[in-house]
């Protein structure tokens, strides 16, 4: 028969990655605080709540981006809101074209 009193207590064990971990994070500086007013970054799930699950990919200007970003920003919107509005806009203006003619 095996004697399992020898064998308890032979393994040292490792210290765990949480013991190394929680003493440098109290050592880090603090995370910055977003000031008031500074655009905060807009993640898949905020786009999948207001509904917008449909993916669109496109080449455009670099110039053609930076305004796009510029506007969003001014106005407080997404660039996936920015196309949206942008394409309804040109949807009316087509719309009224048209029917003037």
């Amino acid at each position: 028969m095996i004697d399992l009193k020898k064998k308890v207590g032979t393994r040292r064990l490792k210290p765990s990655p949480q013991d190394e971990v929680v003493p440098r994070m109290l050592d880090q500086e603090p995370l910055p605080v977003t000031p008031p007013g500074a655009r905060r970054k807009i993640d898949g799930r905020t786009l999948r709540r207001t509904g917008r699950t449909q993916q669109f990919s496109t080449k455009i200007k670099p110039e053609t981006h930076d305004l796009m970003l510029q506007i969003a920003d001014e106005d407080e919107i997404s660039l996936a809101a920015l196309v949206e509005l942008a394409i309804a806009e040109y949807a009316d203006r087509r719309k009224a074209a048209r029917s003037s003619d």
